[in-house]
């Protein structure tokens, strides 16, 4: 049997800053669907060699690669059903919060994906199966991002 050759190496740093940046483009199909949001509405796309609607919409069916073109492109309803939910108690910055922030799993309707994001009601309000309804920022505040969705509430 062969015996592997341990060898040390020094290991090298550096001390300082790394002025590292980076940005974050939506791409051609989410930019269609953030500025679906900012007019306050919900577009998808149709992949009529699947029957399948994506939501958030892409430039491709994940399933067959057909391209989807613009005129694949719809409005869909403000109406989904709560596939799923559960509770976060750390923001995006790694600090504990007081109150935990629920988020749910979205079937909007006339769609075939989950869509996640956070949900308004009060837990005991809650319950899988419910019909749920996005709440837009006013029109004055959206600016073409998923922040323009303030959450979704239970429609009674």
């Amino acid at each position: 049997m062969e015996q592997k050759e341990n060898r040390k190496k020094e290991i090298i740093h550096f001390f300082g800053q790394l002025p590292v940046e980076s940005l974050y483009t939506a791409g051609i199909a989410g930019e269609r669907f953030l500025l679906g949001l900012k007019e306050g509405k919900f577009l998808a796309n149709y992949c009529p060699d699947c029957d399948f609607v994506f939501l958030p919409p892409k430039l491709y069916c994940e399933f067959c690669f057909r391209e989807l073109k613009e005129e694949d492109l719809k409005e869909i309803e403000n109406k989904g059903i709560l596939l799923s939910y559960t509770f976060t108690h750390i923001d995006t910055n790694g600090n504990r919060l007081e109150n935990p922030i629920i988020v749910g799993v979205i079937k909007m309707n006339g769609t075939d994906t989950g869509f996640v994001h956070k949900l308004l009601n009060k837990i005991e309000d809650i319950e899988i199966g419910m019909e749920v309804e996005a709440v837009f920022a006013p029109k004055e505040r959206r600016r073409g991002s998923i922040n323009d969705i303030v959450g979704f509430q239970r429609i009674d």
